[in-house]
């Protein structure tokens, strides 16, 4: 055999063997290039459950969260106006208070009445002289003072003198009793007696009118 022919064989082995393992590590690389394609298919695929597992979770809390705010805010709503209608009916039971008052300034009976307030009031200051400013209607009625104080001196006694003031009370009734020698002041008018009783008038129609049974 030539050498020629020997260097044509060793050549031809050569291409030959260095085809096969060109062919091997395109198939390798081809593989482990599909492998890592399907890795990343995988992980991108797993990535984007988890964001849309995440993504409807937000979204269900972000409703979860409205809904609790709409109910908390219709909540309030419904309170807000419950307590004005306790409120409405309070203050109508209040002015229905206020017109039977009026009614009972206008009765036969308030002149007895207004007399007792006066002694009540002469009691607390101590006797004296004592100024009784009364309403323009109750200053008109003519009551006796003096006949007042005379019987107030025999109780308390001690000396009791009653002067009504020259100008007239702007209130529904009862009196401002002064006395001119200590200047001390009381007020049994009916809208003072109404405002120190008010809270606990207020505390008591509030229980009547929504207590539960």
């Amino acid at each position: 055999m030539s050498l020629v022919g020997d260097l044509d064989k060793l050549v031809s082995a050569i291409i030959s063997k260095a085809e096969e393992e060109a062919k091997s590590v395109v198939a390798k690389a081809r593989e482990r290039a599909e492998g890592i394609i399907k890795s990343a298919i995988e992980e991108a695929k797993a990535k984007a459950e988890r964001d849309a597992s995440e993504l409807v979770r937000r979204r269900r809390s972000e409703a979860l969260s409205k809904r609790r705010s709409e109910v908390a805010k219709a909540r309030t709503e419904v309170l807000r106006k419950l307590q004005d209608h306790k409120e409405r009916l309070i203050e109508g039971v209040v002015e229905e208070v206020k017109r039977r008052v009026q009614r009972l300034v206008e009765s036969k009976e308030y002149e007895e009445r207004l007399v007792e307030m006066i002694k009540e009031a002469v009691r607390v200051l101590g006797g004296g002289t004592i100024e009784v400013k009364l309403s323009k209607r109750d200053a008109g009625l003519g009551l006796d003072l003096t006949a007042i104080a005379s019987e107030l001196s025999r109780e308390l006694g001690k000396s009791v003198e009653l002067k009504l003031s020259s100008e007239p009370g702007g209130f529904m009734g009862g009196l401002v009793a002064r006395s001119l020698e200590a200047g001390i002041e009381v007020d049994y008018t009916i809208e003072g007696i109404l405002e120190r009783k008010w809270r606990k008038l207020r505390s008591e129609v509030a229980k009547l009118l929504f207590s539960e049974t």
